[in-house]
């Protein structure tokens, strides 16, 4: 039976999506393609790769890997310098699913995680990629695949929604808030209210038993809406007024009923 002392001892590695560079390693120069272009065409030319690797400080060993196959610096165009050949998707490629993702949020359908986690895998079976043979078997890519992606896409995170009606939603736009403000402004001017007559009043929704997962969205966004149907949960509102001269009315609810008896189980 092995000692506790020597189990402890035993180094932990992290997973890869947690490997974090040791501060004492050589810190990798990024570099251009015309740049690469240029310091091949040179070594051609009769100068040596040491010359070559200190005019343009890129590695002697990378200098000689693109020398005896300049097919490379053709994919060069899609992946960077600091390009992992592990990575499925191009740096463009994974902008394009970010950007689908975001706007899938903004119009109040944000994916989940392993919403996501699906789409990427379509994403990489239509473009024929080079993926590992588990996200064929779960029709799904990875967990450390969508960890990476989040840390190489730092817009993107995951939030938890707001429950938003499908007719609160397609209400609010452009058309029907010009026209409450031109009602407004009419009402205003008809009537002549003073200030202690005009109150700004604000809800807020008690939901009853909608439980929305977390989605894919913007750090930046305040607030993250998510479409769910009106009938899945009953939905009791809390208001708050306060007129223009600073004088607040209580709290009050407004539940879904007629009439509400209270003490009755």
């Amino acid at each position: 039976m092995e000692d506790a002392g020597d189990m402890l001892s035993v180094p932990i590695y992290p997973m890869p999506f947690q490997y974090k560079t040791p501060e004492n390693a050589r810190k990798r120069k990024k570099y251009t393609k015309t740049e690469l272009k240029n310091a091949i065409d040179e070594i051609k030319e009769g100068v040596s790769i040491r010359k070559i690797s200190i005019k343009y400080g890129i590695d002697r060993s990378t200098l000689r890997r693109y020398k005896l196959d300049e097919n490379k610096i053709h994919k060069f165009e899609d992946k960077n310098s600091q390009y992992k050949a592990s990575q499925v998707f191009t740096i463009a490629e994974e902008k394009l699913l970010a950007n689908y993702l975001l706007s899938c949020s903004k119009m109040h359908y944000g994916l989940t995680r392993k919403q996501a986690m699906q789409l990427a895998f379509e994403f990489a079976t239509m473009n024929s990629k080079k993926f590992p043979d588990s996200w064929t078997t779960n029709n799904s890519a990875g967990k450390d695949w969508f960890r990476g992606f989040l840390c190489r896409n730092l817009e993107l995170s995951l939030r938890t929604p707001e429950a938003t009606s499908l007719s609160r939603a397609t209400s609010f736009n452009k058309k029907n808030v010009k026209d409450f403000f031109t009602n407004l402004k009419t009402v205003l001017e008809k009537y002549k209210f003073e200030a202690h007559n005009i109150y700004n009043c604000d809800e807020t929704g008690c939901t009853t038993v909608q439980n929305c997962p977390k989605v894919i969205a913007s750090k930046k966004a305040k607030q993250v809406g998510q479409v769910t149907s009106a009938e899945r949960g009953t939905t009791i509102t809390l208001c708050f007024a306060i007129n223009a001269i600073g004088n607040v009315m209580p709290p009050f609810f407004i539940f879904p009923r007629v009439t509400v008896i209270f003490g009755q189980i």
